[in-house]
């Protein structure tokens, strides 16, 4: 039997929120946690419950969504989170997504991509709409050929196989299986491509390969 996934909502607007409520209730293998209407609310019921998903509005009272990010960076990077917003400006994607959410959805999202949203990232993968989606390709392929050869020309081709499958959502050891290397060998090639592409995290490796053409959205 499936784990159930634990969700929280932070969403300033009582109706859409009391709306999506109702809508995940309903949905078996779901269960609400807790839903408030700011963001210092969403950190006080994180000290008292565990969620693996929290759906995160970016205008909210006392602490917004970006502040909600900077402390689930430090306090719980465990949990995933999906951004719940009328603003899918590039700057916002990009931002939120530099600061860890997995998901980026605009406001008038239907009910569905919610929920696909909920089962992507709670597997670790990322999740757009079709509009944010060009957003963030339109953001990250704004680069000349010959700069993308540049950059890929520092990759060999298992370094660039292992970067599909980390975009993917495998593990090291889940890679370590499929490439038939050991973990430690892994581990050891990861070093390399961050060292290489100059990225510090899943998400900068994640841009560079959006960017590079290596992966797709």
């Amino acid at each position: 039997m499936a784990k159930e996934i634990r969700v929280g909502l932070a969403e300033d607007h009582l109706i859409v929120r009391q709306g999506i409520v109702k809508l995940l209730k309903n949905e078996p293998g779901i269960k609400v946690v807790f839903d408030v209407g700011n963001g210092l609310e969403v950190l006080e019921e994180l000290k008292k419950h565990k969620i693996d998903v929290l759906i995160l509005d970016l205008q909210m009272p006392l602490a917004d969504g970006k502040t909600v990010l900077r402390k689930l960076e430090i306090r719980y990077p465990q949990i995933k989170t999906i951004i719940l917003s009328a603003n899918t400006s590039q700057i916002e994607v990009i931002e939120c997504l530099q600061l860890g959410a997995l998901a980026f959805l605009p406001k008038h999202s239907d009910f569905e991509k919610i929920m696909d949203a909920i089962y992507q990232v709670n597997e670790g993968l990322h999740y757009f709409d079709k509009n944010v989606s060009a957003t963030v390709i339109n953001t990250l392929k704004n680069k000349s050929d010959s700069a993308r050869r540049s950059e890929l020309s520092l990759l060999n081709e298992k370094e660039i196989s292992i970067i599909r499958l980390i975009c993917n959502g495998l593990k090291n050891q889940e890679i370590a299986e499929h490439m038939c290397l050991s973990h430690r060998t892994v581990e050891g090639i990861r070093r390399q491509i961050s060292s290489k592409t100059n990225t510090k995290s899943l998400v900068d490796l994640i841009f560079f390969a959006i960017k590079n053409r290596i992966h797709s959205i």
